[in-house]
């Protein structure tokens, strides 16, 4: 069940999305992330589901990049090397473009 987040602007009432949930959580907005731990937020489109704050945002995202926990994104991403291997040989290693994927993934901490 995926969920937008939003903060609501005091002074206009204007709501601004901070966060979008589904399988994991993400940043809609890139300032979002400089705002106080204790800033409400509010599910624009779903229930909130434990999240109340920008401290709880920060949290999950934080457990986006677990490594003691399964991370579907890291399995999803490894899917796609076996999809793009070598037919003839059936191997990831055989991609020619895959030490450059491999180190694009390590960077965004996925691999």
């Amino acid at each position: 069940m995926s969920t937008t987040f939003g903060i609501r602007i005091p002074e206009t009432g204007e709501v601004v999305e901070v966060a979008f949930r589904t399988d994991y959580i993400r940043w809609e907005n890139p300032l979002a992330h400089l705002l106080p731990n204790e800033t409400k937020v509010e599910p624009l489109d779903n229930t909130a589901q434990g999240i109340y704050t920008i401290g709880d945002i920060k949290q999950k995202i934080t457990r986006n990049y677990d490594e003691s926990k399964p991370n579907i994104l890291v399995d999803k991403q490894r899917e796609l090397l076996d999809a793009l291997a070598d037919n003839f040989n059936e191997s990831t290693h055989t991609y020619v473009g895959q030490p450059m994927i491999e180190e694009t993934l390590k960077a965004f901490n996925c691999a």
